[in-house]
């Protein structure tokens, strides 16, 4: 039996609890955040290892909770992200809750054991660090909202505080608000894979497929559920029968979703 850590992700709570040394998510919280309509719901499609039932203590006595896994909750997030029927509105929660349980509350936990959003007391210094990023951004010829994202990252990670977040301006117009990588840049992002193993990875995972065009040349194409975060870009370069050479590249939002599949694999 263990006791529940109960975390405010806009006014919504979500519960986790230690077990065995590892974060498990209540499923009905999850649930909710990602606009389904219980916890079966959620978890209809996990595997068995990255769900389960869990007894916590409450003031009216023991309860049995059902629980996700990390890995769990990054397949759940996946598979939401990339059901087309779900509205704008509950798609760009699932993005900052992403977001903020993998880069904000996870790290923070295994940094110091608790996860504390930052004091409203640090409010004038991170102001000052948003405006010196800022004009860094303006001056290397980034337009203002993209300025304005790249400011509010290098914020974020000095100081701890997201102040586009705080301010419910998280959804700035930009080309790209994630960087884009080939599979060898993914490679290093994932320990030193090479690009093929990454091809292969992303293919096995179901984010790619191959195709072979009118020539016969093989070349990937982005699932359904790869679609989110994938992008393609043109070379500049043409093939012998003058068609472009387009490049498929992944946004960087990808790599702690492969980081679970291999983690889950090993």
């Amino acid at each position: 039996m263990g006791s529940l850590t109960t975390f405010d992700f806009e006014a919504k709570p979500l519960r986790l609890v230690d077990r065995d040394g590892e974060s498990w998510f209540v499923a009905a919280d999850a649930a909710i955040i990602l606009g389904h309509r219980d916890a079966e719901k959620l978890t209809r499609t996990l595997d068995e290892d990255e769900k389960g039932t869990h007894t916590v203590g409450t003031p009216g006595g023991e309860q049995t909770v059902a629980i996700i896994s990390e890995a769990g909750l990054y397949r759940a997030i996946l598979q939401r992200r990339a059901t087309n029927s779900v509205p704008p509105e509950i798609r760009q929660t699932i993005t900052r809750f992403q977001r903020w349980v993998f880069h904000e509350v996870l790290p923070s936990i295994r940094r110091t054991g608790t996860y504390a959003p930052a004091e409203q007391s640090e409010a004038p210094g991170v102001a000052s660090a948003f405006r010196s990023y800022f004009s860094i951004g303006e001056l290397i010829g980034l337009d203002r909202n993209q300025a304005a994202l790249a400011a509010n990252r290098a914020t974020r990670t000095t100081t701890g505080v997201d102040p586009l977040a705080l301010m419910g301006a998280t959804h700035l117009l930009a080309p790209q608000q994630a960087p884009l990588l080939t599979p060898t840049d993914l490679g290093k992002e994932l320990g030193g894979l090479s690009a093929i193993a990454v091809n292969n990875l992303l293919a096995d995972r179901g984010f790619q497929e191959g195709r072979r065009d009118a020539k016969d040349r093989p070349f990937w194409v982005p699932t359904a559920t790869g679609k989110p975060f994938a992008v393609f870009l043109d070379t500049g370069k043409k093939h012998s029968d003058g068609t472009p050479v387009r490049q498929l590249k992944w946004s960087r939002d990808i790599v702690p979703l492969l980081h679970s599949e291999l983690s889950s694999s090993g």
